[in-house]
């Protein structure tokens, strides 16, 4: 089951015209790039966001992606990793 906190950022998602359940890296950068974050922390963002390093994001890493994107634009930082509660469960 899906968190509220992630369902969240399913209208995004969804809007961003994924292809079989991914949002390939193109459409992804747009909608992240839309954040006003930095494109240094996006590129971190993202490498913490893609946990299976396929190249592309599922609902499930959109929202970590979102949610870190929410942290850095409160004035947090970037984390080095993941904390566990932020893997997505049929992640871990």
């Amino acid at each position: 089951m899906r968190s509220d906190k992630e369902s969240r950022w399913d209208p995004i998602f969804l809007s961003s015209n994924p292809e079989g359940g991914y949002l390939p890296a193109g459409p992804a950068r747009v909608a992240l790039e839309a954040t006003g974050v930095k494109k240094k922390q996006l590129k971190k963002i993202w490498n913490l966001a893609d946990i299976d390093r396929d190249g592309r994001l599922d609902a499930e890493e959109f929202a970590v992606a979102m949610h870190l994107c929410e942290v850095v634009k409160e004035g947090g930082e970037v984390p080095e990793g993941l904390e566990e509660g932020m893997v997505p469960e049929g992640k871990r």
